[in-house]
């Protein structure tokens, strides 16, 4: 939409842009939580963590919270960037001058199911965790949240509601930003989220949300109070391709990453100094050469300091010298700078003008 608009693009630019921000949001929420129930459960399986936070009211709140805003519902953050982009769809329809574009009038109704699956599965998730009854007590888990996670859920809880309630003093400011990055144009009025043209697009989603909700997972998927996986194993996307996909990858990333870190260093280290080496050596037996055929003895060559000081091997028990174990050869250092990287690059497009 960026692209087709042109330089009426300043919605898809700032749906654009917004929506990263806002998924990255809820995000930083929801696996948070993930890692929670995780921690306290020990499992992954829906079926066995029905009725997981049924006496827990806080884990509820920090968690319906980022659900609905990913579901688009009007008044958070998630129906910002979703109202833009939805209205980008629109205003390409009008801008083509087609009376009935069936393409683009597709594209936009795609784009409500989807949005509706969202919530469907959102719905799912929270009734399996808040309203389903299990087989097990979690009420006898005890603490299950440190405070410290506690207050930063809330705190993320809080600025997703007012990034919501107030989206033409914070939202359109940040969207701002990076608005030139993507060669957004400037708007002309500021945008008006909560008329009714807008909240009725949100509607139509969350609507088909609740009827699939309703209709599939419920009625369909729901049975005997377990939740039912038509798809037999064997066609299981997961298991036939993403795993599989995965650990296929993973293994090329570490032979990769094994050359990678050891054949510059044996470059830098033992090839090229060898080769030096050994062009040293023959230089030395020439010399001794000549020497004894020119003085009639053989000249035997002593080191001196400088030669002692550029012995690696020199005072060293072992004969080969120690592999360099520290912290900036350690994953977490490695991490640590991927992290940097990402920060880099986001503060670039943020700040880029």
């Amino acid at each position: 939409m960026v692209c087709l608009l042109g330089e009426h693009n300043v919605l898809a630019a700032d749906g654009t842009i917004l929506h990263i921000v806002n998924h990255s949001l809820v995000k930083m929420m929801l696996f948070p939580i993930a890692g929670i129930i995780h921690l306290t459960s020990h499992t992954y399986d829906l079926n066995e963590l029905r009725g997981f936070g049924r006496s827990k009211p806080l884990l509820a709140v920090v968690m319906l919270v980022p659900m609905l805003s990913l579901s688009g519902l009007p008044f958070l953050n998630g129906y910002v960037s979703k109202t833009l982009l939805h209205e980008s769809i629109v205003e390409l329809i009008h801008e083509s001058n087609v009376p009935v574009n069936w393409v683009l009038t597709g594209v936009e109704w795609i784009f409500l199911f989807t949005g509706g699956l969202t919530f469907a599965y959102m719905l799912k998730l929270f009734f399996c965790l808040f309203i389903d009854k299990g087989n097990r007590d979690w009420a006898l888990n005890g603490e299950y949240m440190a405070e410290g996670s506690a207050a930063t859920l809330l705190t993320y809880s809080t600025l997703l509601i007012m990034l919501g309630l107030m989206p033409n003093d914070t939202m359109d400011t940040i969207a701002s930003f990076a608005r030139p990055f993507l060669s957004g144009a400037i708007p002309d009025h500021e945008i008006d989220y909560f008329s009714w043209v807008n909240i009725k697009g949100s509607l139509y989603s969350l609507g088909i949300g609740t009827v699939i909700f309703v209709v599939i997972v419920r009625k369909l998927l729901y049975r005997k109070g377990v939740y039912c996986d038509p798809i037999p194993q064997k066609f299981s996307i997961e298991m036939g391709i993403y795993r599989p996909a995965l650990k296929w990858l993973g293994q090329l990333f570490i032979v990769a990453a094994t050359l990678v870190d050891c054949l510059p260093f044996r470059l830098l280290s033992q090839t090229i100094p060898r080769y030096v080496r050994a062009w040293m050596t023959g230089l030395s037996h020439v010399r001794t050469h000549l020497a004894s055929k020119l003085m009639g003895e053989e000249q035997m060559a002593h080191s001196n300091v400088e030669q002692v000081a550029d012995d690696y091997h020199f005072a060293f028990y072992d004969d080969e010298p120690q592999k360099p174990i520290g912290f900036v050869h350690s994953l977490a250092f490695g991490l640590m700078l991927t992290g940097f990287g990402l920060c880099f690059c986001l503060a670039f497009i943020l700040l880029h003008k």
